[in-house]
């Protein structure tokens, strides 16, 4: 019998995938989605109207965003911010085996302990 996977309430998850968050990316409404989630609902929205230039927030409805005609839909996920906050409160995979950068420019290869949540 397969174990059950067990989250607590301090682990932030997807409104939409209800699993953990990968790229939490933040609308202004401050509701926050995976990228790929978002991208997902932003797709499906675009293919109900033709020349839609905005989206809702899936959770409020209000209005998450205007963008240019030519801005490609495939796009608009990736130009929300990405929550600081939620990745931080993530278990991160970049912190695992990566190099700190200061120490590789000095010829040496010590393990990063830490890392910007921003740029990675």
């Amino acid at each position: 019998m397969a174990a059950a996977i067990r989250r607590t309430e301090d682990e932030p998850t997807c409104p939409i995938c209800l699993g953990l968050f990968n790229v939490p990316r933040q609308l202004p409404c401050a509701h926050t989605f995976c990228q790929s989630c978002l991208q997902s609902y932003i797709t499906s929205k675009a293919l109900e109207h033709e020349k839609k230039t905005c989206i809702e927030c899936p959770v409020c409805r209000r209005t998450a965003g205007h963008f240019k005609e030519n801005t490609s839909t495939s796009e608009w996920a990736s130009l929300f911010p990405v929550d600081t906050v939620i990745q931080s409160m993530l278990p991160s995979k970049s912190k695992v085996d990566r190099v700190c950068d200061a120490c590789s420019t000095e010829g040496s290869s010590v393990t990063a302990t830490g890392f910007c949540g921003v740029c990675e």
